[in-house]
């Protein structure tokens, strides 16, 4: 489930920043000024005990001492455990802010989920730009391209404000997206680039799923304002000794 909701976010973000079309569009756009620009707020709290909370509930082992935090370890999954859990809009929302206080590799920060009773998700969140490439590199993205889109992006400076509103549904791991809206800063991506984004990302999400060990969704899908996940997880992480 972690792992899914960090991966979601983040695939979708990394190619929307690195393909051509958007390094073409934000080419045009003159230096932008951060004292001008401010993070959608969706009104949901992070409160970090309903991740911790969770985690005892489903039976997770966390096996990274706190003082390591924050790691940037490879880290290894095993066992398995099955589960079927309702979420709400603020377990997603402390969930994935406590991983990046677990794993400097996190390339999010104040991050914010709001699951709408009408079947839509919305994600705002800070994004730093330099671990965000770093992570197109593992996700096999030539440097020819990474620099690329990092040649029209350094306007923006070290981090971006990423705002997503969205519709998804996994039916035994394979993932289907309708994207509504995406804003990087103020600037709102044009909808043909952002489906666009949505189908290639769909494909990488999947791919990159596959590589968790006894990771396997049957189903995760809203319903009403939760997000409802059945499946399997692994059962501990730890780091490569």
């Amino acid at each position: 489930m972690k792992k899914f909701l960090i991966t979601l976010s983040l695939i979708i973000v990394i190619i929307l920043l690195i393909t051509g079309g958007i390094a073409a569009y934000f080419g045009f756009i003159p230096g932008l000024s951060n004292t001008l620009v401010k993070q959608v707020d969706l009104g949901i709290e992070n409160d970090p005990q309903l991740s911790l909370d969770l985690r005892n509930k489903t039976g997770v082992q966390f096996n990274i001492p706190e003082e390591e935090f924050p790691i940037n370890k490879d880290v290894v999954y095993e066992g398995v455990l099955e589960i079927e859990e309702s979420l709400t809009s603020e377990q997603v929302t402390s969930i994935l802010n406590t991983v990046k206080t677990q794993h400097s590799t996190i390339p999010f920060s104040n991050v914010q989920i709001r699951i709408n009773e009408d079947g839509t998700s919305e994600a705002s969140f800070n994004l730093n730009i330099e671990t965000t490439v770093n992570e197109a590199r593992k996700l096999g993205y030539t440097e020819e391209q990474i620099e690329n889109g990092k040649k029209y992006l350094g306007a923006l400076g070290d981090s971006v404000y990423v705002y997503t509103k969205l519709s998804f549904d996994i039916q035994n791991d394979v993932l289907m997206v309708n994207p509504y809206a995406f804003r990087i800063q103020n600037f709102n991506v044009p909808t043909a680039i952002t489906e666009m984004v949505a189908e290639v990302g769909s494909r990488a999400i999947e791919n990159r799923l596959s590589q968790v060990t006894n990771l396997s969704i049957d189903s995760l899908k809203q319903e009403g304002d939760r997000l409802n996940f059945k499946g399997t997880i692994p059962q501990s992480i730890r780091t490569v000794d």
